[in-house]
């Protein structure tokens, strides 16, 4: 997450999680920034990036905040809207990304000075050359 939301960033940080699995991996994401912005209102994403959720399937608990699920929602990008109205864009690392990868694309979207779209994060992290051992080579 960077250090502050900034209006002008595409993106406020990132998510890496360990499956495509929207119903097991969800919950945590939302109890984590709950904890950090409050109540979460409304959840946005591309059904594109997951595995088809069981139909009806939503957050188990009453407070929870309403899934949304569209194409026309940017790929790779997890919207939060909080109470507030207040929107938080969290990159959405892909299933089978490389650790190095996923980490270089993390560090991007978090930066506070961050423009890049999800895609461009992605693509830019992607063209850095890696050591075996997973730094940045040159």
């Amino acid at each position: 997450m960077t250090p502050k939301l900034v209006a002008l960033n595409r993106l406020d940080g990132a998510w890496w999680p360990s499956s495509d699995s929207l119903p097991e991996e969800l919950p945590g994401l939302v109890k984590a920034m709950v904890g950090r912005f409050g109540r979460i209102r409304v959840v946005l994403l591309n059904p594109q990036d997951w595995m088809e959720p069981p139909s009806g399937w939503t957050l188990p608990n009453a407070r929870s905040p309403w899934v949304s699920s569209s194409t026309s929602h940017e790929r790779h990008v997890v919207s939060l809207v909080r109470n507030d109205g207040r929107r938080v864009d969290l990159l959405l690392i892909p299933m089978g990304e490389s650790a190095a990868v996923s980490r270089a694309a993390m560090h991007s979207a978090a930066a506070a000075d961050n423009g890049l779209t999800a895609t461009q994060t992605l693509a830019a992290a992607r063209s850095i050359r890696f050591t075996a051992e997973g730094r940045a080579d040159g």
